[in-house]
């Protein structure tokens, strides 16, 4: 995969490579400790921070606090039942069993269950192999709470926090539909010089960067809030977003819609693209999508550098300069406009409201 994307993900000062640096560290200083302080079983630390450091910090904190307090409550039943059952070891092994069975039923389930589960059938099979169940689960308990506790820590002491790079996904997010709408835009009335590939390349694009900031809305709203750029106004953007997506839909129709015309119409359809090209309405379509362009790019900039938009071109003055022309599919493209151009400026009153 090339683009920025891929450089991002392979980028250290990226995140992802900024998690994978930080779950290294981590993870080897908490092996030299215990390989320094001869901890027993000390590679549950080390075992527990994989599982549980994540590059978002509600997964962190909820895999932490799921697998510490599974692990004390798996810890005390697996010493019970192994108790128990002594000394026969057919109750050992049936109960390591269901023990295992559950953890492998709860996997994809409930982290909390799978770790009792799984601690339950640890400590008692050890048991069967001759190590203490109290034992084993007196160590299981300490270096799982080790291991939570310095994934934590190493959240908070490098954190990849949502609020501090959303920007640039939503950033992304504006540029992808600026590319978008004006290459429709440019294309009505000219369906014959319509790249299929290039387009459906631009609706993808466009598609994936909605994906992208939906999650990043997702993970915004799990973090410490860092303003501007807080979940409100980043759900605020993703609906507004939305609203411009349909319009954008109903205008891809409309540029098919053209193409099987002209193709319907044989040799009419050079005489269709010249009713176009000379319509006195051309010249204002044709700076309309430049505008939204413009505007586009210019609150992606304003995402950026967290400042509120300037100098923005008067959209709904050069939109309405459309309805005083004689407009071949005006009944059809009129409405479009209307509700490209209006998502447009809710967007710049958004962004200007809370990057004042």
């Amino acid at each position: 995969m090339d683009g920025p994307d891929a450089q991002g993900q392979s980028d250290p000062a990226g995140e992802t490579g900024r998690h994978a640096v930080r779950l290294a560290v981590v993870a080897g200083l908490a092996e030299l400790m215990v390989h320094m302080s001869g901890l027993f079983q000390g590679r549950w630390v080390v075992l527990t921070i994989f599982l549980v450091l994540k590059p978002d910090f509600a997964s962190t904190l909820s895999r932490s606090v799921h697998r510490a307090l599974g692990t004390a409550a798996g810890a005390g039943l697996g010493a019970a039942a192994a108790m128990l059952a002594r000394p026969q070891d057919a109750g050992l092994i049936v109960g390591a069993t269901v023990a295992v069975a559950a953890a492998y039923a709860l996997f994809s389930v409930n982290y909390l269950l799978f770790s009792v589960s799984l601690t339950v059938f640890i400590v008692i099979v050890l048991d069967i192999l001759g190590l203490s169940a109290e034992s084993t689960a007196t160590a299981r308990l300490a270096n799982t709470a080790i291991g939570a506790a310095l994934a934590i820590i190493a959240y908070w002491a490098w954190p990849t926090w949502e609020g501090l790079t959303a920007q640039q996904k939503f950033a992304r997010l504006l540029t992808s539909q600026s590319a978008y709408l004006t290459y429709l835009l440019s294309r009505l009335g000219r369906p014959g010089t319509t790249d299929q590939a290039r387009l459906r390349a631009l609706q993808s694009a466009a598609r994936r960067a909605r994906t992208d900031a939906d999650a990043s809305t997702a993970r915004l709203a799990a973090e410490p809030i860092h303003p501007p750029l807080t979940p409100a106004v980043a759900r605020t953007l993703v609906a507004v977003v939305m609203r411009l997506a349909h319009a954008e839909l109903s205008l891809h129709l409309l540029v098919l819609q053209q193409a099987a015309s002209r193709r319907a119409a044989g040799t009419g359809a050079a005489d269709r693209d010249e009713e176009w090209r000379g319509c006195a309405a051309s010249a204002q379509l044709e700076a309309l999508a430049a505008a939204l362009g413009d505007t586009l790019d210019k609150l992606a900039e304003a995402l950026v550098t967290l400042k509120a938009p300037s100098g923005l071109p008067p959209l709904r003055r050069l939109e309405a300069s459309l309805r005083d022309r004689s407009l071949p599919d005006g009944s059809r493209l009129l409405p479009i406009t209307d509700s490209i151009v209006d998502a447009t400026n809710t967007l710049s009153d958004v962004l200007r409201r809370e990057f004042a």
